[in-house]
């Protein structure tokens, strides 16, 4: 028997005459009952016919309030109701809900159950193929703002879902909002699709729905570049080349369409990164792309249309270097001669040389014959750089007389004043040739050294001139400023310019100088022109300004700078490793610099360190001797400390064996994720700094792993060599993760000297091709091209369908076609699945089948219609089996909605056949009719079961409670025996039809 006054309260709601107000409150009433009751106790078999008829209201706010208990049972149940109880179809009927003409402001109704929605994806991790359906059919409605919010969850469901149901509109949907919105996270899913190989995903229709856009020249320009995008992310992953571009024949299609659609040139040469350089993260990938695509006619292609189209011929120019090596030698067509190249599509034209020529009047050949007229806007900047550099330059004689010095003075005058004359812009490279020579003039003798250093205001042109690139915007590139700025720079690195410097205690004088610039640009120019060659000292102690200034932007180009100098400065390591770079990267980590902002600085600092210790031996000597650098650089990064390892004379400084029980129980995992991230920045051509990631034109490199440096020591060898038999199993597993893991370690370690072995090579190669998994085949071919060959792996590469292919500086080790085929042929996920539909409880409602036919749709329509007149159709079990087949077949929307409108007022499950206590029901009902006669806010903090019932006497009742349903529950035991003529007791054993007499005779009597 049910007695429990919250399941009766169900029951009391759902009574036919009960006011649809007093039913919404009750509702929310209840709500706060059931969350101090817990789930697991209630009746929900009783419960939940009661919520399929309460739902069958006309008012959104009740069947939104249904949906409330809906998910409030569902989270609160240990297993998931939502399809036991059917109701995934009051979600599918509140998804779909026709919008009223004059719409809410908030859709209560649909957000509650896009609530559920979200509750079965993010808790349950699984999605009916009911409410699937619903997804798809209200992304496909007419005039709605859902799309990508449908979209949204969709592909949350995919992703979160372990089982997700196998609907063919779902990879279209994707397909279509992807090519729409150029969503990076839709490809990303798509990918990870490919990856899974979900059944639902039919690869073949999936490929002509997003290669077909690009070849229709009625679709939007933005439309078809979207669906650029989109091809290309997805080629750009392995998943997305293996599944999409090879099984499901998209590179093959896009070859096709490339011979009637030049544009198309643009997206191979978009995939294809044929120049970039050594050790690339994507060169087992471009060479396999290469590969295939050469296989596969690209050559032929571009050959035909390299003759009136620049950017083929572009294109065929670089793949020929390549294709002698793909196993294919096609007959190349390229005629230069007969090439028809528009006169606008050839290369820019060469940039003028700008050069000042020497006037023609006839210049003074002696400086006594030489005077400056008072106005220095009248002097001959030709004529002054034709003094200094051929009399003076060559008369040593003439260069310290009197007159000379005058000169000087009155030149040295000029660029010490607070500001420059207003010189004509067209004089700037002039007057910049004749400071720079006149420089160069003094300096390399005493005297001339000795006047400048006397010369006050020569120190005084300096500083002005530096003080003007800090506190001006938009200097002119050309402006005389710059020259007396390069030429302090030039004296930074002579040990004649340095003594001037010194004496002159400029450097002093520029305390907190990198810390004031204004442009940013103008600070990246000198920093350019700041040199560490010949000598080191003073221009470190400048550098180091801009080094450390307060503003990260500035002290993010000294560090690029300096990575530019590292490439070009002789003993580089030695002049500004240990006095620049070191000191920076312990007084971060110390907190003296950048405090609490100082992760990115950090990083990049790190990265230029990590990319000197890769190309410079002694490099790694110097860091490792350095005290609590090593321990930094392990914090932040293992795969650049193993730098470190590669060295047998770094190992006293290092705990070798602890680095290796970290890297065999956290590294090797963490080493893909730094490959992947390094991957997606090549790709993306998005770049960050990290510390180990190396990036040369535009291209990450692989980053370093322990096993690859370690194993270049003898010592460091023999240790490796204990772990290898563990990765091998490690291969052997069923986890992807751990696979690509070890497989990376074995590729590092087969990377030195003769380390690569048959048995280890087979390891890989088998646990590859025994796997579904596109992104391991994938990493496979990656680190096979890690290794370095040796004669007995060659050959066994090349018994097992593998080859050594190179193209152009570049070698990779790809599967043959063969083996392609293989690995790529029909799964189990590619067959068809024939469905069974569930036995109809009326022929008539089979009709519903008939729906998805064009031609037969009208009249099937018709004879439900006709037959939804009769009582006996509109029944509970007739209306379940309607929207329970719905979920077996796709419907357009418009036939989807015919059926709900049918059903509309049919609950989709029959009343529970349950004793029940009805004295505590009739009063369930009474608490609901109170709720209109109740103060709000006692309603708000009184639970529904403790809801007082007030006595009312009889003769009062029909004045105070019209038309009461439960009129004995409001009056005193005596007036009901002296109306009725027995007990409540004995009432409430009465059948429903003999209460329903004794409740109108009460209120007849009142």
């Amino acid at each position: 028997m049910i007695n429990s006054p919250l399941e009766l309260s169900f029951k009391a709601v759902a009574h036919p005459k009960l006011n649809p107000s007093n039913q919404l409150t009750a509702l929310e009433m209840i709500e706060n009952d059931a969350e101090n009751i817990p789930t697991k106790t209630l009746n929900l078999d009783f419960i939940a016919p009661y919520l399929h008829q309460i739902y069958t209201s006309s008012d959104m706010l009740i069947r939104s309030s249904v949906l409330h208990f809906i998910s409030f049972f569902e989270v609160n149940s240990e297993e998931s109701i939502i399809e036991k109880y059917h109701f995934d179809k009051l979600v599918v009927l509140s998804i779909e809900q026709k919008v009223p003409e004059i719409p809410p402001k908030v859709d209560e109704e649909r957000i509650s159950a896009f609530r559920i929605v979200l509750i079965l994806i993010k808790i349950r991790r699984y999605l009916p193929i009911s409410i699937v359906r619903s997804l798809v059919s209200l992304y496909y409605t007419p005039k709605h703002t859902m799309k990508n919010l449908v979209a949204n969850y969709l592909c949350e469901a995919v992703l979160m879902c372990d089982d997700f149901p196998t609907v063919s509109e779902v990879p279209q949907i994707l397909v279509e909002n992807l090519v729409e919105t150029n969503n990076q996270n839709i490809a990303d899913l798509l990918n990870y699709i490919f990856e899974k190989q979900y059944i639902f995903m039919k690869f073949k229709h999936f490929s002509n729905s997003i290669v077909s856009p690009i070849s229709q020249h009625f679709k939007s320009s933005t439309y078809i570049e979207n669906s650029y995008c989109a091809i290309i992310r997805l080629l750009r992953t392995w998943p997305g080349l293996f599944s999409f571009g090879i099984k499901s024949g998209a590179l093959i299609d896009l070859i096709r369409i490339l011979k009637h659609s030049s544009n198309l040139i643009s997206l191979f040469t978009q995939l294809l990164f044929i120049d970039g350089p050594k050790n690339s993260v994507v060169e087992g990938y471009t060479g396999f792309l290469i590969y295939y695509l050469i296989q596969n006619g690209l050559i032929e292609i571009l050959t035909e249309l390299s003759p009136k189209n620049l950017q083929a011929n572009q294109l065929l120019q670089k793949l020929t270097l390549f294709a002698t090596h793909s196993g294919k030698t096609p007959t190349l067509q390229v005629n230069m001669s007969t090439t028809e190249i528009n006169e606008n599509e050839q290369s820019s034209p060469s940039l003028l040389k700008i050069s000042q020529c020497l006037t023609n009047s006839k210049a003074p050949n002696s400086i006594s014959l030489f005077v400056l007229p008072e106005d220095e806007l009248q002097w001959d900047w030709n004529e002054i750089r034709m003094m200094l550099t051929v009399v003076l330059a060559h008369n040593d004689g003439e260069a310290q007389s009197q007159m000379a010095r005058t000169f000087y003075n009155r030149l040295i005058d000029i660029f010490s004043a607070p500001s420059l004359p207003n010189f004509s812009a067209n004089n700037y490279v002039s007057i910049s040739e004749c400071i720079s020579a006149f420089i160069e003039l003094l300096m390399p003798k005493q005297w001339g050294r000795q006047l400048l250093i006397e010369n006050q205001q020569f120190s005084s042109a300096i500083l002005i001139a530096l003080h003007a690139i800090t506190t001006q915007k938009q200097i002119n590139q050309h402006h005389p400023i710059w020259a007396f700025v390069e030429c302090f720079c030039k004296m930074m690195v002579s040990s004649l310019g340095i003594s001037i410097l010194q004496e002159l205690n400029i450097i002093n004088r520029l305390d907190e100088y990198g810390n004031k610039f204004s442009d940013i640009k103008a600070a990246v120019r000198l920093l350019k022109m700041i040199d560490f060659y010949p000598e080191s000292s003073l221009a470190t102690a400048f550098f180091q300004k801009f080094l450390r200034s307060s503003s990260i932007e500035i002290s993010t180009a000294a560090l690029d700078e300096l990575r530019n100098k590292s490439k070009t400065t002789p003993d580089f390591d030695t002049k500004c490793l240990s006095s620049l770079i070191l000191p920076f990267i312990h007084d971060i980590c110390n907190g003296k610099l950048y405090k609490g902002n100082n992760q990115h600085i950090l990083n990049v600092s790190l990265n230029l360190l990590c990319e000197m210790m890769t190309d410079n031996e002694d490099c790694k000597l110097i860091v490792a001797n350095v005290k609590g650098l090593p321990e930094i650089i392990q914090q932040n990064s293992h795969e650049m400390f193993s730098l470190l390892f590669s060295n047998s004379e770094t190992h006293p400084y290092l705990n070798v064996d602890e680095e290796i029980k970290y890297w065999m129980e956290v590294g090797i995992y963490e080493y893909v994720k730094t490959f992947d991230k390094a991957s997606y920045m090549t790709f993306e051509k998005k770049f960050e700094a990290l510390p180990s990631i190396i990036c040369s034109e535009s291209h990450a490199l692989i980053p370093s792993h322990l096993f690859g440096q370690l194993a270049k020591t003898k010592s460091g060898y023999e240790k490796l060599l204990i772990e290898i038999p563990h990765l091998l199993e490690i291969c052997k597993t069923n986890s992807i993760k751990k696979q690509r893991a070890a497989f990376f370690a074995l590729g590092h370690f087969g990377s030195i000297g003769n380390n690569a072995t048959p048995e280890i090579v087979d390891v890989l190669i088998q646990s590859a091709l025994n796997s579904n998994s596109h992104l391991l085949m994938g990493t496979l071919i990656t680190v096979l091209s890690i290794m370095k060959p040796n004669p007995a792996i060659v050959n066994f590469w090349n018994s097992h369908g593998f080859i050594i292919y190179d193209y152009g500086t570049h070698s990779c080790v790809i599967p043959i076609d063969q083996t392609i085929d293989n690995h790529f042929g029909e799964h189990e996920s590619d067959k068809i699945v024939h469905k069974v539909y569930p036995k109809a409880p009326n022929p008539t409602i089979e009709n519903i089948i008939q729906l998805q036919n064009p031609i037969a749709q009208n009249q099937a329509k018709k004879e439900i219609y006709e037959a939804s007149k009769s009582k006996d159709f509109l029944k509970p079990e007739v209306a379940f089996y309607a929207n329970d087949i719905l979920s077996y077949f796709s419907l357009a929307p418009e036939a989807r909605m015919f059926i709900f409108n049918i059903f509309r007022s049919v609950p989709l499950m029959n009343l529970p056949n349950y004793q029940i206590n009805q004295k505590v029901a009739a009063e369930c009902v009474a608490r609901a009719i109170e709720t209109a006669n109740s103060n709000q806010m006692m309603l708000a903090v009184t639970p529904f079961t403790e809801l007082p019932i007030p006595n009312i006497s009889a003769s009062d009742l029909n004045k105070q409670r019209p038309n009461c349903l439960v009129p004995e529950v409001y009056i005193s035991d005596a007036d009901f025996s002296r109306i009725a003529g027995f007990d409540k007791t004995k009432f409430y054993n009465l059948d429903e039809d003999q209460q329903y007499i004794i409740r109108k005779k009460i209120m007849m009597k009142t």
